[in-house]
């Protein structure tokens, strides 16, 4: 009796194993997101700018897409801080795409940082930026409505982001 029990019990642990596994879900897309450079631009006087590179990947094993618009994509990405924010340029000709990765593709854009704060000054910071899923319609409506609460993010790993960076010293020269 004692043996039918014991094994019983490690028949359903190893079943609770390999449901647990199987349960895990595989993230469709990954982000890759890095400090390429900076640069300065003239809006109502010189701006520098922080040059940011997003790399989004298909890990999955079939096709995926995500909708964008045309031109003010990085309306579909977004910070984790409040005080770093991608820079949103204005433009002409700006409609939703469904935008189609194929499987172990990627596509990458590049764009800018606008920091809203000189916590940076004082010590690094870290921040990610994330790819908000979001269908035609809803992109369509957050420039009414705001973003809703409850969309799928796709993160991209930490970004320091500290004064030397910032202002073209690489910190191993020191």
């Amino acid at each position: 009796m004692k043996r039918l029990i014991l094994t019983s019990i490690i028949i359903l642990l190893l079943n609770g194993c390999r449901n647990s596994v199987n349960n895990q879900i595989k993230e469709d897309f990954t982000i890759d997101a890095q400090i390429i450079g900076r640069a300065s631009i003239c809006v109502d006087g010189p701006v520098d700018q922080i040059i940011v590179q997003i790399k989004v990947t298909n890990t999955s094993n079939q096709p995926k897409s995500f909708w964008i618009y045309k031109c003010s994509w990085e309306d579909s990405f977004r910070t984790d801080r409040d005080d770093i924010q991608l820079w949103h340029r204005e433009c002409i000709g700006n409609f939703p795409i469904d935008l189609n990765i194929d499987p172990s593709k990627n596509i990458t854009f590049t764009s800018s940082l606008k920091l809203l704060s000189d916590s940076i000054i004082d010590k690094p910071i870290y921040f990610r930026i994330g790819l908000i899923m979001l269908d035609e319609n809803e992109l369509k409506s957050k420039l009414i409505n705001g973003l809703p609460n409850d969309k799928t993010i796709y993160w991209s790993t930490p970004i320091e982001l500290d004064y030397f960076s910032i202002n073209g010293y690489n910190k191993d020269d020191l």
